[in-house]
C-alpha cells in the first residue's frame, strides 16, 4: 500500500505526519469487497446461463434478462457508493422519517390491483418491492432506536413493548400482502437486533414465542404455508420446486455438467434465474462451485462482524452487525431451501439472484457497512492525531525546552555552575 515516510514532529507539521502515516490506509474492507465482487460476477454469469431460453421465448433476445441484471448491478454499485459516503450518524434524525415512508409504501401496495405479468406485492410495474426494503429499514431503525434506548431496553414497558409494536406493526402490514416469508424474516431480524443490543434472554424468549404464534397463524390461514411445511416435514409429497432442485444438485456431482449445459433450467426448475439459481450453480459448477459460493458468504459474515466489533459506538455496532446478519441470513435461507434442509421460503440469493429491489438493497447494505468501516478508521485517525498533538505540545507547547531523556539528565543551575 506504499512506503510510510516519517518526519520530525513539530507543531507545524503534526498534521502532515498523520497524513503520511495514515493517508494510505484503505478505507474499504478488502476481503469483504473481493467476496462481493466475486458473487456479483458469478451472479451475472449464472443469470445469463439460466435465463437464455426464457429471454429468447419472451423477448426474442437471449441477452434481455442478463442486460437488465447488468443494469441493476451498475445502479446497485452507484447506490453502494452513495451509501459508503453517507455518515451513519445521520440515521438518528432520519430513521423515523424513513420508517414513515416505508409504512406508506406498505399500505399503498395493498391497494395496487394485480396486473398480469407483474409480480405481486410490487410498485411501479414490479420495479420496487416494499417488503424487501422493509428488511433493511427495520435493521436501520432498530439500530438507532436500541442505541438510544440502551438503559431502558430490558424494561417491559419502555423497552420490549415499544419494540414489539414497531416490529409487529411492520410484520402485520407485510403479512396482509401476503408475504409470509418476509413477515417472518422481519420477526427474526427484530429478535436478532434485540439480542445484539444485549437484550434480556427472557424477553428474547418471549419474542421467539410471539414469532412462533404468528407462524402458527400463518400456517392455519394460508394454504401455501401449509403445503410448504407439510412437504418439508414429510406429511405430503415433496414440492415440485424442491424435487427439481434436488435433482439438479445431484446431477451436478463434484464438478458440474459444465457452464450452460445443465438441463434443470429447461425441464421444470421454476424461475431458475431467481429463487432457484443456487441449484443451477451446483448443477453446472458442481459441489466445488456451490461450496465456493457458500465460502464467499462466510467471508462476508466474518468481515462484517469484525467491522461491527470495531465500530466506534453502539448504533454503528448494531447497524453493521444487523445488516451483515441480514445479508447472510437471506443467503443461507435460500441455500437451505435448495438443499432441502429448510421449508420453501421464496427468499432471493443476495448479489446473485435476478431482481432490481434485491440488488439495490443488498449493494446499498454493503455500502453502509463499508461506511461504518470508514468511520471507524477515521475515528482511529482522529485519536492518533490527538495523541500526536499532545506529544508535540509536551515537547514544544510550553516553550521550556525538551523533555529530558533517561540517558541525558536535564541541565540545572547547579550543572551549569
Amino acid at each position: 500500500m506504499g512506503t510510510t515516510n516519517f518526519v520530525k514532529a513539530s507543531p507545524g507539521n503534526s498534521e502532515r505526519v498523520i497524513q503520511q502515516t495514515t493517508g494510505l490506509r484503505l478505507k474499504l474492507d478488502v476481503p469483504m469487497l473481493i467476496a462481493v465482487v466475486l458473487l456479483l460476477a458469478i451472479g451475472l454469469v449464472m443469470v445469463y446461463s439460466s435465463s437464455m431460453k426464457q429471454s429468447s421465448e419472451v423477448f426474442g433476445n437471449p441477452y434481455e434478462i442478463f442486460k437488465s441484471q447488468a443494469i441493476y448491478v451498475m445502479l446497485g454499485v452507484m447506490v453502494a457508493f452513495i451509501a459508503y459516503r453517507f455518515d451513519y450518524r445521520w440515521f438518528r434524525p432520519l430513521a423515523p422519517w424513513m420508517m414513515a415512508i416505508l409504512v406508506i409504501l406498505l399500505v399503498v401496495v395493498l391497494f395496487i390491483p394485480q396486473t398480469e405479468g407483474v409480480p405481486k406485492r410490487t410498485l411501479f410495474q414490479g420495479s420496487i418491492q416494499p417488503s424487501e426494503l422493509a428488511k433493511v429499514a427495520i435493521v436501520i431503525y432498530l439500530a438507532v432506536w436500541i442505541g438510544g434506548k440502551q438503559q431502558h431496553l430490558n424494561q417491559w414497558v419502555s423497552g420490549l413493548a415499544p419494540l414489539l409494536i414497531i416490529v409487529g406493526g411492520i410484520c402485520m402490514l407485510i403479512f396482509a400482502q401476503p408475504d409470509i416469508s418476509a413477515a417472518l424474516t422481519i420477526i427474526i431480524l427484530g429478535t436478532m437486533m434485540f439480542f445484539l443490543g444485549n437484550g434480556d434472554w427472557r424477553m428474547i424468549l418471549l419474542m421467539v414465542v410471539v414469532g412462533l404464534i404468528i407462524g402458527g397463524v400463518a400456517y392455519l390461514m394460508f394454504d401455501t404455508v401449509q403445503d410448504r411445511i407439510n412437504a418439508f416435514i414429510g406429511i405430503d409429497n415433496e414440492l415440485a420446486h424442491v424435487e427439481q432442485a434436488t435433482a439438479a444438485i445431484i446431477r451436478g456431482g463434484w464438478f458440474g455438467t459444465r457452464l450452460g449445459e445443465g438441463p434443470g433450467k429447461f425441464i421444470g426448475l421454476p424461475v431458475p434465474w431467481t429463487d432457484s439459481i443456487f441449484a443451477v450453480i451446483v448443477e453446472e459448477l458442481g459441489f466445488i462451485g456451490g461450496a465456493f459460493v457458500i465460502f464467499l458468504y462466510v467471508v462476508i459474515l466474518w468481515r462484517g462482524l469484525k467491522i461491527a466489533e470495531a465500530a466506534p459506538d453502539l448504533t454503528a455496532k448494531l447497524l453493521a452487525g444487523g445488516l451483515t446478519c441480514w445479508l447472510t441470513f437471506e443467503a443461507f435461507l435460500n441455500i437451505g431451501v435448495m438443499l432441502d434442509i429448510l421449508p420453501v421460503a421464496g427468499n432471493a440469493l443476495p448479489f446473485i439472484s435476478y431482481g432490481g429491489s434485491i440488488m439495490l438493497t443488498t449493494l446499498g447494505t454493503v455500502g453502509l457497512i463499508f461506511s461504518i468501516n470508514r468511520a471507524t478508521i477515521e475515528h482511529k485517525m482522529t485519536l492518533e492525531r490527538s495523541t500526536l498533538d499532545a506529544a508535540v505540545d509536551l515537547r514544544r507547547g510550553d516553550r521550556r525546552g525538551r523533555v529530558p531523556r533517561a540517558d541525558r539528565p536535564a541541565r540545572t543551575a547547579r550543572n551549569r555552575d
